[in-house]
């Protein structure tokens, strides 16, 4: 009886515990996320590169990366910002 009992509770504890570590692994964090934007102009010979942040963040952005690697967070809707994105 009693070997059943402690029998039971491991498995129950381990069920438990590998139930956390495989909702743990799940969950997905985006990287970079824009909470405001930058209202600057920036000079389009500045910018190297650029990329979408992800659908999961609270505001859509995009990420401009500068020639000396600065990253600046941009609103898309910006008009400035779409007619860079056709150069770019």
């Amino acid at each position: 009886m009693k070997v059943t009992l402690i029998a039971t509770m491991v498995l129950i504890l381990a069920a438990n515990f590998f139930e956390k570590v495989t909702a743990t692994e799940i969950v997905t964090v985006p990287s970079t996320c824009c909470f405001s934007y930058q209202t600057q102009q920036i000079p389009m010979r500045a910018i190297r590169d650029f990329f979408y942040t992800s659908s999961t963040c609270s505001k859509p952005g995009l990420v401009f990366i500068t020639r000396k690697g600065r990253q600046a967070c941009v609103n898309p809707e910006d008009r400035w910002v779409k007619d860079y994105l056709k150069y770019l």
